[in-house]
């Protein structure tokens, strides 16, 4: 996903970095990495740069044959995925706006593991 919005895969302080960094790391480390959290007044920032991804943004940036090159994915995926997972990925912004969304109106935060 990171590497669709800002064409790096590494954190570089872009909009999109709160996905792959971003928050607050607390102590305890599950996946690659540690638990971040991210408080209730940092989820209106992250609903705008949500926001400015659509359908035909994710066409323009999906490249699977350079991600594919750059080890981005499985070492099972192979590109006759590629219309699957852009899918998958339209999907998944558009459920994740809608989780920043319920998390502004209820006042809440989150918190972000990586695995």
């Amino acid at each position: 996903m990171q590497y669709c919005f800002e064409k790096e895969s590494k954190e570089k302080n872009t909009p999109f970095d709160f996905i792959v960094s971003g928050g607050q790391r607390i102590g305890y480390e599950i996946g690659w990495d540690k638990v971040r959290v991210f408080a209730p007044s940092e989820v209106s920032s992250l609903i705008r740069e949500v926001s400015e991804v659509d359908s035909e943004f994710i066409e323009k940036n999906f490249d699977a044959e350079d991600m594919l090159s750059r080890d981005l994915f499985s070492r099972k995926w192979k590109m006759e995925y590629a219309e699957d997972t852009k899918l998958d990925l339209k999907r998944g912004i558009k459920d994740l706006g809608n989780f920043l969304e319920r998390c502004k109106v209820k006042g809440c935060g989150f918190y972000v593991v990586l695995s």
